[in-house]
């Protein structure tokens, strides 16, 4: 056979991908060693008020004991660093890893999940796998989806950052369709972090909120057109209450999808506040999901994770919805 000189062109192809394979390796390695330093999260365990209350409070909202169910849990952890205002998220990792442990959620959606956060993720939390953390192999997105791989079975997924609110790490959406291992059920999973309308610009503030509801119910008509089921949960900073300032996108999201508390055939809190109280963070529901079961996990100990109350939603996907 003969063997034919390479062309100039071709020399200069093999050289360029062999540069770029050299800075992902590079990148790769970059991230990993700083994650490793990053991720010193056994030294700070969950604090014994921790411990005793999620005990109580688990005899009130046991694990979901159908294996039809599905237990999907959201979480705003107050990212730490610059520009946010969370303590070192290792000291508070212990408290997530005994509430993740305890309601053992099949899914969990995530906001401001900054490095430190998804570095413990990441080498203590091997039972969960997260989708799409990184963008382009460094620039870590805030927001994220971890489900559990030996439940659900991961299909496809995408993120795409909003055209509006800044920061693309954090104004993003991140999606994910699974398929539960038990009954073969699918379904659509999506989380965001919608800008916040603050008083002195408030103009200015609402224009990016509608531009990012806008954006996102586009998005869901996309991912839905099939007609498979949607969860949308995350921090929409928009609250129920008709007097706050970003009701208009929660009144858009609510109408066009269903909000997950009004769905509920029970409702659960603690005692810091009330389930049926305004807030921001919400699980929307399209398409033939039934929910068991809602619940704020209000309680005082959890303070110690986040400025943020977890929430979590038992769900029955409709099979016979997949078509």
């Amino acid at each position: 056979m003969t063997r034919h000189p390479k062309t100039p062109r071709s020399r200069r192809l093999a050289s360029l991908l062999c540069a770029l394979l050299c800075v992902a390796l590079t990148v790769a390695v970059t991230v990993h060693a700083g994650l490793e330093r990053l991720g010193d999260c056994a030294a700070f365990p969950a604090s014994t008020a921790v411990i005793d209350g999620l005990r109580a409070a688990r005899s009130v909202t046991p694990p979901v004991g159908s294996a039809g169910t599905l237990r999907l849990m959201n979480a705003n952890l107050l990212a730490d660093g610059r520009g946010f205002d969370g303590t070192d998220a290792r000291e508070r990792f212990g408290t997530l890893r005994a509430v993740l442990d305890c309601y053992a959620p099949d899914v969990v959606t995530v906001q401001e999940m900054s490095l430190r956060w998804y570095a413990c993720l990441l080498k203590d939390r091997t039972d969960y796998q997260l989708v799409r953390p990184f963008d382009t192999g460094r620039h870590l997105r805030m927001n994220g989806i971890l489900y559990n791989p030996d439940r659900l079975l991961l299909l496809q997924s995408g993120a795409a950052p909003f055209s509006a609110g800044g920061d693309e790490r954090l104004r993003c959406m991140v999606w994910a369709q699974f398929e539960t291992k038990a009954d073969g059920a699918r379904f659509w999973v999506l989380t965001t972090h919608f800008s916040r309308v603050y008083a002195p610009t408030e103009a200015q503030d609402a224009a990016v909120v509608e531009t990012q509801t806008n954006e996102l119910l586009a998005k869901i008509d996309e991912l839905t057109a099939d007609g498979l089921p949607l969860i949308a949960a995350g921090d929409f900073n928009a609250r129920e209450n008709p007097r706050s300032r970003a009701y208009f996108a929660y009144g858009r999201l609510a109408s066009r999808l269903g909000d997950a508390r009004d769905r509920a055939s029970s409702l659960f809190n603690g005692a810091e506040r009330s389930v049926l109280g305004s807030t921001g963070d919400h699980v929307f529901i399209s398409g033939a999901v039934r929910v068991e079961r809602f619940a704020l996990l209000s309680h005082a100990f959890l303070n110690e994770m986040s400025d943020h109350y977890p929430v979590f939603a038992d769900l029955t996907v409709d099979k016979a919805s997949n078509g």
